[in-house]
């Protein structure tokens, strides 16, 4: 696998190992490398051009939602409000590059800002050695301050059914969004967030869908109200959703894809075009020496991290990103980013983290905010049948520290 090495290009006070393949990955290396220019302290981004791609993809996914909206407006709500239009037609290829060249344009600030900068930029295979060294092809680059790793995450199969990614007929929302068409017929594993959106997508550009999730239903972690919603609408509008199914075997052809799906006590067996995987991620932590630089990792296959400052078991390197844990999101990405830039920066002080305790009660949900990295101050903020009840005194109610 393809890594990357940020390295600062004139104190080398930090060198910056990260992934091509992860979006939040790339959010936080991007507003890390946006912080450390604007505090003079100049890094560099060891693979520019996919870091655009990769923060391309992820603006294309978000043009491509508002495509179908409005697809989905015009075709089936336009008569209520009143407007008669003829029968709508859909081009995938031509909203894939009109949003491609939106997005491009809008990856371009990064671009400049690391041009402008005078950013070194580093290509290669990186590999995490002791001591904050880093080692691309035959060179070492040696780290002042910190390493920070932000390897990312990548889209996994299920090869224990013969459900391997083949970015064929096998594919990952990757590749999703640089197809030329839209394929006839799809199969949608896993209607999470990403997996409900694809579907939506699809459907809207003329595709058959079939949306399969193993939970009960679909958008498993949302509230139950808005899974239901979205499952109505979605039928509504031809998908065929496919909940607290068990996809038992798959066979993958040259062009199709068949799956024998175990359903309400029922075997079938679904064939499309293409099969989009969205029923988990996989960090990207192999092959990249972190056992042998003293990096541990958790029991959960993430690298281990102070929760309030990101340093991970080895000192002076840090780790932000998917890879540092759950959730795995952008905008988290790049707020341990924030934190990680401010703490290499010596002219700022380090902001603190802000950890989050979620304690489930039969009652409802208390989440407690606390101010590291030694809390001094908490908020305690509480839904469901808490609204009601009785406020807790100051202090009272506040979750045991990690």
């Amino acid at each position: 696998m393809k890594k990357a090495i940020l390295q600062l290009s004139l104190l080398a006070s930090a060198l910056f190992l990260a992934s091509p393949f992860s979006v939040a990955a790339e959010s936080a290396a991007a507003t890390m490398a946006e912080i450390l220019v604007n505090l003079n302290h100049f890094p560099s981004d060891a693979d520019k051009d996919r870091l655009a791609d990769i923060m391309e993809s992820d603006e294309t996914s978000d043009a491509e939602v508002d495509i179908a909206m409005a697809i989905s407006h015009i075709a089936h709500q336009a008569k209520d409000l009143g407007i008669e239009v003829g029968a709508v037609k859909t081009d995938y290829g031509v909203a894939m590059k009109r949003s491609r060249k939106v997005s491009e344009q809008n990856s371009k600030g990064v671009e400049f800002l690391m041009k402008k900068n005078k950013v070194t930029v580093i290509k290669g295979t990186g590999t995490l050695l002791p001591g904050k060294k880093v080692k691309v092809g035959a060179d070492v680059h040696e780290a002042k301050k910190a390493v920070v790793i932000a390897t990312g995450s990548r889209v996994k199969g299920i090869p224990q059914i013969g459900l391997d990614i083949n970015k064929t007929t096998v594919i990952s929302s990757d590749e999703a969004l640089f197809l030329e068409a839209a394929p006839k017929s799809m199969i949608v594993v896993g209607a999470g967030a990403v997996g409900s959106e694809f579907a939506d997508i699809f459907n809207a550009f003329g595709t058959k869908v079939t949306l399969v999730e193993a939970l009960p239903r679909i958008l498993p972690i949302e509230d139950a109200e808005c899974s239901d919603a979205l499952a109505k609408s979605f039928k509504k509008r031809g998908i065929d959703v496919l909940a607290g199914a068990k996809v038992v075997k798959a066979t993958v052809g040259k062009d199709s894809v068949t799956l024998d799906i175990e359903a309400g006590g029922e075997k079938k067996s679904v064939t499309a075009d293409k099969v989009l995987m969205a029923a988990g991620r996989a960090v990207n932590t192999e092959g990249m020496g972190f056992k042998e630089a003293g990096v541990q990792l958790t029991d959960r296959g993430f690298v281990k991290v102070n929760p309030t400052t990101y340093e991970t078991t080895a000192p002076g390197v840090y780790c932000i990103g998917d890879v540092a844990g759950p959730p795995m999101l952008a905008h988290k990405g790049s707020r341990e980013g924030v934190v990680v830039a401010e703490r290499i920066a010596p002219q700022l002080e380090p902001r603190p983290a802000i950890i989050a305790d979620q304690a489930l009660e039969a009652s409802g949900m208390q989440v407690t905010l606390r101010f590291g990295p030694e809390p001094t101050t908490s908020l305690t903020i509480m839904t469901g049948s808490h609204l009601s009840g009785p406020r807790p005194a100051p202090g009272n109610g506040d979750s045991p520290d990690p």
